[in-house]
């Protein structure tokens, strides 16, 4: 199926996610539309189960009085609080919607928690200055008339591998459009470029377990070490904009990329598990022209369940000079 942009009387969507009913009762998402039916492509959203009965779901959520909205354009998605995937799933969809010309005036539906460089990004990428709606995540609302574009991007959440894990799909297009619109707001400035960048990660899993090795060595050949979580948004896209070469472990501060000068050097450091999906990186790097490497460690395995692509790691650090030599 190709894009869309489904316009529906009397729904209900469920804030926080992309799941909607139809009037028919019918329970509407794409991602489970396409993959409901793959036992190894897990549910992004946690409150909802498979169902004993083949192609159905269930599915918790909250009710409360006067939760009624007139009108609404649905951009919202189970992981729209991660950097990654709103810039590479919410942004191309609020592209779509201009360019079916939704009118100006139906309000963005979004949830009211969102991190604070996300909220602002979405801000600045609201370019038609539609109004904005703060729904409750994880309740049900009725909307009268609801806008809802369709997925663009697919980031599956493959954990045991397979093929399913071959199934993730990035709309470059389309991110490109909206990265676009928003580097209006931050300008690169001429000159500089050269910044030689580290970008750490401190996570509760998945960690880089000799990241502070790596940056002493990195320290040595003229880097600079960066905590992006620490940063707001327009410090990390200057940092970003400013790097000749950024290496960094595999997360959602390394979507920065997006940001970059062309030709910018990329490297990402990433674990040996067979289920990760690591292309996507080189996808994104598409959106700036930055030129992408993946350098894989071995895992920790200190982990061995479905969650096993999360393990911690560690990538050789004579292996990460080297990289950074040839990549120059």
């Amino acid at each position: 199926m190709g894009a869309y942009v489904a316009r529906l009387e009397k729904s209900i969507l469920l804030a926080g996610t992309r799941y909607l009913v139809a009037p028919s009762g019918a329970l509407l998402h794409d991602e489970n539309a396409y993959f409901l039916a793959q036992p190894d492509v897990a549910i992004k959203y946690k409150k909802a189960t498979r169902s004993a009965v083949p192609g159905r779901l269930n599915i918790e959520a909250m009710l409360r009085q006067g939760a009624w909205v007139e009108s609404g354009l649905n951009v919202m998605h189970e992981y729209e609080n991660n950097y990654f995937h709103f810039i590479a799933e919410t942004l191309p969809r609020m592209v779509l919607a201009e360019e079916a010309g939704v009118p100006p005036m139906v309000p963005f539906l979004v949830t009211g928690d969102l991190h604070s460089n996300i909220a602002k990004l979405f801000d600045i990428s609201n370019t038609a200055r539609r109004p904005v709606i703060a729904l409750e995540k994880g309740t049900l609302y009725r909307v009268e008339e609801m806008y809802y574009p369709s997925d663009l991007t697919s980031v599956i959440d493959a954990y045991e591998g397979g093929r399913a894990a071959r199934q993730t799909g990035l709309d470059v297009g389309r991110i490109s459009i909206a990265i676009d619109r928003c580097k209006q707001f931050f300008p690169i400035a001429p000159g500089s470029g050269r910044r030689k960048i580290f970008a750490s990660r401190n996570g509760s899993y998945r960690n880089l377990l000799n990241q502070k090795q790596i940056e002493n060595r990195l320290l040595e050949n003229g880097f600079e070490i960066v905590c992006p979580d620490e940063l707001n948004l327009e410090e990390q896209i200057r940092i970003f904009q400013d790097a000749e070469m950024i290496v960094g472990p595999t997360g959602a501060q390394m979507s920065n990329m997006v940001w970059c000068r062309p030709g910018t050097r990329v490297l990402v450091l990433a674990s040996d598990h067979p289920s990760h999906q690591l292309y996507f990186w080189e996808l994104l790097g598409r959106v700036s022209a930055a030129a992408v490497t993946v350098l894989q460690g071995p895992r920790a395995n200190a982990r061995d369940d479905i969650y096993s692509l999360h393990d911690d790691y560690y990538v050789d650090e004579d292996a990460v000079i080297e990289a950074i030599s040839r990549i120059r």
